[in-house]
């Protein structure tokens, strides 16, 4: 899946690549071994897939460069055993998401 996203970012395919970060997101959350987690994940899918959509074609292909060294690491400390760490870098990535958002805009998505 990651490396979908940055065949798309390398692109700058930003509608392949935020259906490639859905993706990315779908894999990794049952891995967690989390089924409430997995299962309520699995329900925001389509809202996930949606927003990605109708955001991705103003993406800047720096940003979306960015996101997949964010994936390849997440995925190397899930893979080094550092729970911590993923922990940690993924918060950190969420945050940043959140800031970097333009606060005047409102994202409505319709199912």
């Amino acid at each position: 899946a990651v490396d979908v996203a940055a065949d798309a970012a390398d692109r700058s395919d930003g509608i392949a690549f935020g259906l490639a970060a859905a993706h990315v997101h779908e894999t990794l959350v049952p891995l967690s071994g989390n089924n409430t987690l997995s299962t309520i994940a699995h329900l925001l899918q389509n809202m996930v897939q949606a927003y990605y959509l109708q955001r991705m074609d103003v993406v800047e292909p720096a940003l979306m460069q960015r996101a997949v060294r964010g994936y390849r690491k997440l995925v190397t400390l899930i893979a080094d055993g550092d729970s911590a760490a993923a922990s940690a870098h993924w918060l950190a990535t969420m945050q940043y998401t959140i800031r970097a958002r333009d606060a005047d805009q409102l994202v409505v998505i319709d199912p």
